[in-house]
C-alpha cells in the first residue's frame, strides 16, 4: 500500500510539474500558408506548396501577412524562415504589435535575410504584447522568394 501511495505521489508531481512547465511556455510557429495577401486581389500572384508561400509576379514583389495569436501578456521573439533566390529577389518581412484599439503601436522595421539561396532564419525583434492585443507579419515576396514559417 506504502509503494502505490508513493507511485501516485510522484505521479502527480511530475504531472503537476509538467502543467505548470506547459502554462509558462508560449512560443508558438505558424506555417506562412496560415496568411493571406494582403491586398485580395494579389492572390494569383502566390503559390502555397507544403506550407510554404513563394512569390510569382515576375515584376514587383507582393506583401503576404499572417496574424499571430498570443493569448496572454508575454515578451514575445518574432522570427521569419525565408529563402531569397538571388540579390536580385530580396524578400523583406515587418512585424507589427497592434492594440485593441487598431492602432501599430510596435514596429520591427523590414528585415531580409543576409544571405541567398537557402532558407534562413530572420530575427523581427523581441516585443512585449500586453493580452487581448495581436502580433501581424507581412513579407515583400519577390519571385522565386519564399516564405516558410513565423516563430513568435
Amino acid at each position: 500500500m506504502k509503494r502505490s501511495v508513493s507511485l501516485v505521489k510522484v505521479v502527480v508531481g511530475v504531472l503537476g510539474a509538467l502543467l505548470v512547465f506547459a502554462a509558462s511556455v508560449e512560443a508558438r510557429s505558424v506555417s506562412a500558408f496560415k496568411g493571406q495577401a494582403q491586398n485580395f486581389a494579389d492572390n494569383s500572384y502566390f503559390f502555397n506548396t507544403r506550407g510554404i508561400v513563394i512569390g510569382n509576379d515576375p515584376s514587383t514583389a507582393r506583401q503576404w501577412c499572417v496574424a499571430m495569436e498570443v493569448d496572454a501578456t508575454a515578451n514575445h521573439t518574432v522570427t521569419s524562415s525565408v529563402s531569397s533566390p538571388d540579390w536580385t529577389h530580396i524578400i523583406r518581412c515587418q512585424a507589427w504589435r497592434v492594440n485593441t484599439g487598431g492602432t501599430i503601436t510596435w514596429s520591427s522595421g523590414w528585415n531580409s535575410p543576409g544571405s541567398v539561396g537557402s532558407v534562413v532564419t530572420i530575427n523581427l525583434g523581441t516585443v512585449n504584447v500586453p493580452a487581448g492585443n495581436t502580433l501581424y507579419e507581412c513579407c515583400d515576396i519577390p519571385q522565386n522568394a519564399t516564405w516558410v514559417s513565423s516563430g513568435w
